[in-house]
C-alpha cells in the first residue's frame, strides 16, 4: 500500500535522466518512479527530545535515523 501511495506522489514528475528525479526515485518512460532496489520506510518512533533526520546511504536510498541530544 505505502509503495503505491509513493509511485502515485511522483506520477506527475517528469524527467529525462535518473538526476532529473528525487532520491529514492528513478526515471522510468520519462516520469520518476520508485527503485525497487530501495527499502520501504517505516515510520521511527521518536523519543522526547528527539528528531529524525534523513540522509542518503551507499546506495542513493533514503533512509531515516533518530537523533538525541
Amino acid at each position: 500500500m505505502v509503495q503505491v501511495d509513493i509511485l502515485l506522489v511522483f506520477a506527475d514528475l517528469k524527467c529525462t535522466t535518473d538526476n532529473d528525479c528525487p532520491a529514492g526515485t528513478k526515471c522510468s518512460e520519462q516520469i520518476c518512479v520508485a527503485r525497487t532496489d530501495c527499502p520501504m520506510r517505516a515510520p521511527l518512533k521518536t523519543p522526547a527530545g528527539c528528531k529524525v533526520e534523513q540522509y542518503l546511504d551507499g546506495k542513493k536510498c533514503p533512509m531515516h535515523k533518530v537523533v538525541c541530544p
